[in-house]
C-alpha cells in the first residue's frame, strides 16, 4: 500500500490510531545512517490486547535525519 500527501495519510492512520494507538516493545535498532531497522514486539492495538507478536520496520533516512520511507512488516491483525 502506497499513501502519499497529507490527507491520504490522515485517511489511513486516524482509524488505526483512534483508539489510543499502538504501544511497541522495542529490541534492537541497526541502521547505518542511511538506512535503519527496527526489531519490536507488539501485544496491544487500540486497546485490544493479543498475544505478543514479532514486527520489524524498516527506514529511508534522507536528508536532515528525516525519514523518507518506511516499510513496516508484522502479522498483527488490527481490530478494525
Amino acid at each position: 500500500y502506497t499513501r502519499m500527501g497529507k490527507e491520504k495519510l490522515k485517511e489511513f492512520y486516524l482509524p488505526a490510531l483512534s483508539g489510543g494507538g499502538i504501544p511497541l516493545k522495542f529490541c534492537s535498532l541497526i541502521t547505518d545512517g542511511t538506512n535503519a531497522a527496527v526489531e519490536y514486539l507488539i501485544s496491544e492495538w487500540n486497546g485490544v490486547k493479543f498475544p505478543e507478536q514479532a514486527g520489524i520496520s524498516f527506514y529511508e533516512i534522507g536528508k536532515g535525519g528525516k525519514i523518507r520511507a518506511a516499510r513496516i512488516y508484522d502479522d498483527a491483525d488490527p481490530p478494525f
